[in-house]
């Protein structure tokens, strides 16, 4: 990390934060530690990796994950995602993309729970 330059590491924060066009609300965005985000870029490249997925694929995969408010929330999902038998990679993204639905659904019916007990 020492050797990057300021520019490259504005960069690898920009693409490991979540997209803005993604609906997430600031109150369920947590800012990450330096080591959840490496982790999290390191699951998510060992998942890209291991499924050899074409470009768009990976494209669908990473709109999916920038949905997502953090780094550890990306990373635990992509831990918690199970391909039920899927063989075909378009199978897996559709997989991924329905578990990343239910996280956010999960995460948001977390939050109202919380909203209502106040």
């Amino acid at each position: 990390e020492d050797s990057l330059s300021e520019e490259a590491k504005n960069l690898c924060d920009v693409l490991l934060s979540p997209d803005p066009d993604s609906g997430i609300r600031p109150e369920t965005v947590v800012p990450d530690t330096n080591f959840e985000a490496k982790m999290a870029a390191r699951r998510r490249d060992e998942f890209l990796r291991s499924y050899s997925f074409n470009g768009k694929e990976r494209e669908e995969v990473l709109a999916a994950l920038a949905r997502l408010g953090s780094a550890e929330e990306r990373g635990n999902t992509i831990i918690g995602f199970d391909v039920n038998g899927a063989r075909e990679t378009s199978e897996v993204v559709d997989l991924f993309r329905k578990h990343v639905d239910e996280v956010i659904e999960e995460r948001n019916d977390q939050l109202a729970k919380q909203r209502a007990a106040i």
